[in-house]
């Protein structure tokens, strides 16, 4: 991740734009910082977790992760030894950043997620008012970061939390009492980031423009991900989002 202070200022500035988007559901959040994060990889995985009131680590909103990952957090099994733990409890960037370095480290987070290929984290507190609400954790194969890069998540964890407008310790878990969407494994990286954007309402061409790539490819893509989920419109393909 070779970006200069000048890069992360424009990705931030990109994420602010796209947070101004009324209403967003904690996991559209989730799915605009995966696309905007690290624009060179942007399907990593991102979730969100919070201390609730009952002191226990709850998964919030995820996107991007697989299903035996999700499957995981949502029944609880947060290990007290881990990424996501640690940063909540010294409020610092915590990043790992290889599967290597997830069993030295941290041997009973990474024996019960050892079948996921993304097994590197970076886990960056979200902070209000000084004190750590939550976590943003993201999951790759490989990361390394500086300390400019450390500072932009920082940033982003803080737009998050404005954006969130959430008092994590005083609200009820979003996952209680409902089972998170597990992803499509029919649906390719890209397809489920262009369900996620037409959940915004983008068009083709905004699409297009933000993932990189020509307009005829994304129409592409849409007419793949409308046959695999058995669709007929854009609307349908985004509301599935909801109903999951």
């Amino acid at each position: 991740m070779n970006y200069t202070g000048i890069d992360y200022l424009q990705r931030a500035s990109s994420l602010s734009t796209l947070f101004q988007a009324e209403p967003l559901a904690a996991r559209e959040i989730c799915q605009i910082v995966s696309l905007k994060l690290f624009p060179d990889e942007p399907a990593h995985g991102i979730g969100i977790f919070a201390l609730g009131s009952d002191g226990e680590y709850n998964l919030k909103a995820t996107f991007g992760v697989s299903a035996q990952t999700q499957a995981v957090w949502t029944s609880g099994s947060v290990s007290v030894n881990s990424p996501v733990v640690e940063a909540m409890r010294t409020s610092e960037v915590v990043c790992i950043g290889s599967p290597e370095d997830l069993s030295a480290r941290y041997p009973e987070h990474f024996a019960i997620h050892n079948a996921d290929a993304e097994s590197a984290i970076i886990a960056v507190p979200i902070r209000k008012f000084g004190s750590s609400l939550g976590v943003l954790a993201i999951f790759g194969r490989r990361f390394s970061i500086d300390e400019d890069c450390r500072v932009f998540l920082e940033l982003v964890a803080g737009l998050m939390a404005l954006k969130l407008n959430w008092n994590f310790a005083a609200q009820p878990d979003e996952a209680a009492g409902k089972s998170l969407p597990l992803r499509d494994e029919a649906l390719t990286n890209r397809e489920r980031l262009v369900q996620g954007l037409m959940k915004l309402g983008k068009t083709n061409a905004e699409i297009a423009d933000e993932l990189g790539y020509s307009e005829s490819t994304i129409r592409q893509d849409a007419v793949s991900m409308f046959s695999k989920l058995g669709v007929k419109n854009r609307k349908e393909a985004g509301d599935l989002l909801e109903e999951n």
